[in-house]
């Protein structure tokens, strides 16, 4: 007689469902970055099309399926590849730093904007919320990238010295994203649209 192993079929249940959700949850996020880009003018105007019937973003929607199915398949079928996303993490937590540090000096950069907030009610000793929670945040964040690059016993397995590909790859993602802000910049300024004026406010969602 066999039995079933509870433990291991809840396991199962839960990465299977996890995948699920992370895989959702990526696709939302990284659609509405890109649908933001091009509502912005640094993308093209197609990558924020919108279906009337289905209610989707399928011109952002194209530009992760396409680019996703190939990787998916180079990492398929190409074993060594898995190697170059061993520091996705780090990069996604980079990305949070810069975020955190726009909350942390956004009362005294953009005044105007944090008092009509909700949140600037709140303060700690006289300091904003946002800035004590973002300072938190900031050092947390820093403490784990500087464990993540440079832990001497590589504990994460993602040591610079030792991740030399996934370093290559995710710099050269931000080189691309630099070249492509730039490009826009210069396309939309000849167009008569300044980028700036755009970005100076928060759109309303």
């Amino acid at each position: 007689m066999s039995f079933v192993n509870p433990v291991g079929t809840a396991t199962h249940i839960h990465s299977t469902t996890s995948f699920f959700g992370w895989a959702g949850t990526l696709f939302l996020s990284s659609t509405r970055v890109i649908f933001a880009a091009a509502f912005d003018r640094v993308l093209p105007s197609w990558a924020a099309n919108i279906s009337a019937k289905r209610r989707v973003p399928y011109g952002s929607l194209i530009l992760m399926i396409v680019p996703s199915v190939v990787i998916s398949a180079i990492y398929a079928y190409k074993p060594d590849f898995t190697s170059v996303f061993l520091d996705a993490t780090a990069i996604l937590a980079l990305t949070f730093l810069a975020t955190t540090v726009a909350a942390i000096i956004l009362p005294w950069r953009r005044k105007d904007l944090y008092d009509s907030s909700p949140i600037a009610q709140y303060k700690i000793a006289g300091v904003p919320m946002i800035t004590v929670v973002g300072v938190i945040t900031g050092l947390f964040l820093l403490f784990m990238l500087y464990q993540w690059s440079f832990n001497s016993d590589n504990l994460y397995g993602t040591s610079l010295q030792k991740t030399p590909n996934s370093v290559i790859y995710f710099v050269a993602t931000y080189v691309v994203a630099i070249v492509i802000y730039v490009v826009a910049r210069v396309v939309r300024k000849r167009q008569g649209i300044d980028l700036d004026r755009i970005h100076h406010e928060i759109p309303v969602e």
